[in-house]
């Protein structure tokens, strides 16, 4: 598929447990109606899916969100929300190869359990920042360990690239948090 498309509350491709593979996807919509359901450009559910060999030209709020492996994608998000992320990886997930760019957002958001390797990511702060405080932040690997105690969670071999200016408020090459209950996180050899 290589679509373009805009207008309000519109999500790319959306499919259940599938193989969602060598697409073309151009969001150049600016409106996210509802922040907590969001606007993908591709959201595949099921922890079997895969997502690869996709190109996000231009994506609003998040790139790749659902369950499954999300391997060798190429996304830009233009960051109209403040919370954008390019891709969301759940538990047990495997999210390597990717190449990232993009403005006031956080590249891959993971938990626990996520195995985060291989992947280049460039941020720089959103030009407009948080509407309530003018502020962008970015960061290049969030994991959450909330909830995933004893989580095999992997998170090396990236390449984070932040162009902060004074108008981030706060940039974070990998940030793990919630960490009270954690075990087993392995990070090492990422270049920030």
């Amino acid at each position: 598929i290589d679509v373009g498309y805009h207008g309000g509350s519109i999500d790319g491709i959306v499919a259940g447990e599938a193989y969602v593979h060598n697409n073309t996807l151009t969001d150049t919509g600016h409106a996210v109606d509802d922040k907590r359901y969001g606007i993908a450009a591709i959201r595949a559910g099921g922890g079997n899916s895969v997502t690869a060999y996709n190109s996000l030209r231009a994506c609003r709020h998040q790139g790749i969100v659902g369950g499954g492996s999300k391997i060798s994608n190429e996304i830009y998000s233009h960051g109209v929300e403040p919370k954008s992320i390019m891709i969301a990886a759940s538990d047990g997930d495997h999210v390597a190869g990717n190449r990232l760019s993009g403005c006031g957002c956080t590249a891959i958001a993971g938990t626990g359990g996520s195995r985060i390797c291989d992947n280049t990511i460039y941020l720089q702060p959103a030009a407009s920042g948080d509407a309530a405080t003018g502020y962008s932040d970015i960061t290049g690997i969030e994991v959450d360990m909330r909830g995933h105690a004893g989580s095999d969670t992997v998170c090396t071999g990236n390449t984070v690239v932040l162009d902060a200016d004074n108008s981030c408020r706060m940039a974070r090459g990998v940030w793990l948090h919630d960490m009270d209950s954690a075990s087993s996180i392995n990070i090492h050899d990422n270049h920030i």
